[in-house]
């Protein structure tokens, strides 16, 4: 990394957006007004490509949005096929729960992820387990599962719903098990 062609290769993106009044020449030499979208779809896909190197920035990256349509985006733009990748999977489990972080500080999710680390990392292997799973069965049988899915995060949410109540009162019942939801639930209880 870090050789002239990826340095060209950025430059000439970066005048292509600007062209496209999606960029702005830097204000602070530090960074680089753009469309939100945009910088969002990039941050997405520079977590992917650093990815292998993780380990060496001392980082588990994993290249997910709470925007399905950029998503969506992504895979049109690369011509991929539409399976549900670990981000699609992810951006479907947070709008499922109502947990939207546009407007959340990045350093305050990062340090939400670091406070529920082992939680995140049991969440994130399920997910990456589901897109394995999925990427074997047929379309129909994909959009079924995820339906599954979405289901079953909805009755959790319903029935934390009702312990909410019970702590405030109105009668006392056991705390259901979210399992590797446990994740999701604790970031819709902060940044909802």
């Amino acid at each position: 990394m870090g050789g002239f062609g990826e340095e060209a290769l950025a430059r000439q993106l970066f005048e292509s957006l600007k062209a496209r009044g999606l960029a702005r020449d830097s204000e602070d030499r530090k960074s680089i007004p753009m469309q939100p979208m945009v910088r969002s779809l990039i941050l997405v896909l520079l977590s992917q490509i650093l990815r292998p190197h993780g380990e060496t920035l001392g980082a588990e990256l994993s290249p997910a949005t709470d925007r399905p349509q950029l998503v969506h985006a992504l895979q049109e733009l690369l011509s991929l096929p539409d399976l549900p990748s670990a981000p699609h999977v992810v951006a479907l489990d947070l709008e499922t729960i109502s947990v939207d972080l546009r407007l959340v500080p990045m350093n305050e999710v990062l340090g939400f992820r670091n406070e529920n680390l082992k939680e995140c990392r049991r969440y994130i292997r399920g997910v990456h387990r589901l897109t394995r799973e999925l990427s074997a069965l047929s379309a129909r049988a994909r959009e079924e599962e995820l339906s599954d899915r979405r289901e079953e995060l909805k009755e959790l949410a319903g029935a934390l719903f009702g312990v909410a109540g019970a702590v405030l009162g109105l009668k006392k019942t056991e705390s259901p098990d979210t399992g590797a939801y446990s994740y999701l639930f604790r970031a819709s209880n902060r940044f909802h």
